[in-house]
């Protein structure tokens, strides 16, 4: 069986936009799809993730896993390409953070026939997710999750890959012109150069979701099976706004910023 883009189930690359919903969509496939007896059967899948080898209880999702590293991390350049030379051998997931992937990864992936496909949320909604994410994380790990230690970050750059972004306990208007000014934060909500490239870029709802389940697996969308995943305290941005707490200042240099403009391309028609 060598899945393809012609088929009904196909061998995926989930390029996991950071508080898009990932932690969610990983977790229903496994859950929904992967782990079902049949499917395993047919299909006898493989679920790349260097995060979550070992996060389902034993007998759930364990045998599924398949790891490049003992340290929970993003997958590097060399290891992805490897891995997107295996689209013949079994029934493939890979998730990655966007962040961490270019083009030639991409092109990679695409050439072997591979279903690349990307979740988005409004830019305005994942800055201040961000923000209370990683409150959240810093509170519980010590570190920032945008930090070199963060699981956004990747967890695996050198001091010559990334520069670090401050996490002074920032506010949240400070925090959000941080994000529109400064280069290394940028890489946390822009578009990445690759993205045309995919093959599905959507915004996330369910809407949306039913239809890559259908396209990618054939699966009709249980909606309700599992809770959200991973979630920060975010109220969203019109909340903060509302009450202040975003400057009108900030909220215009956003809404003008290139890279949001060309975020809303690809953005649900409200």
């Amino acid at each position: 069986m060598s899945p393809d883009k012609h088929n009904c189930v196909k061998n995926c690359f989930f390029v996991h936009f950071g508080k898009a919903a990932g932690s969610y969509l990983n977790t229903y496939l496994v859950r929904e799809i992967f782990v079902k007896s049949d499917f395993i059967e047919k299909y006898k899948p493989h679920f790349y993730n260097n995060w979550w080898g070992g996060q389902f209880p034993k007998g759930e999702g364990d045998f599924l896993f398949k790891s490049c590293s003992k340290e929970s991390r993003d997958f590097k350049k060399s290891e992805l390409l490897e891995i997107s030379k295996k689209s013949k051998e079994n029934l493939k997931f890979i998730t990655c953070h966007h962040n961490n992937l270019d083009d030639d990864i991409v092109d990679s992936f695409n050439s072997k026939n591979w279903f690349t496909f990307m979740f988005i949320r409004d830019p305005r909604d994942v800055i201040c997710s961000l923000y209370f994410f990683s409150i959240k994380i810093k509170a519980k790990h010590g570190c920032s999750a945008l930090g070199r230690d963060g699981a956004l970050a990747g967890n695996f750059y050198s001091e010559e890959d990334f520069q670090e972004p401050d996490w002074d306990d920032p506010d949240l208007d400070t925090f959000i012109n941080r994000m529109i000014t400064k280069p290394e934060y940028l890489r946390f909500w822009k578009t990445p150069s690759y993205i045309d490239k995919l093959d599905f870029v959507k915004e996330f709802n369910e809407k949306n979701f039913s239809t890559f389940l259908k396209r990618a697996y054939n699966h009709d969308y249980k909606k309700d099976t599992i809770g959200k995943k991973n979630t920060s305290y975010n109220k969203g941005y019109k909340y903060y706004l509302d009450k202040g707490l975003i400057s009108e200042e900030n909220n215009l240099k956003l809404l003008n910023h290139k890279d949001y403009i060309n975020f809303n391309r690809y953005l649900d028609e409200k």
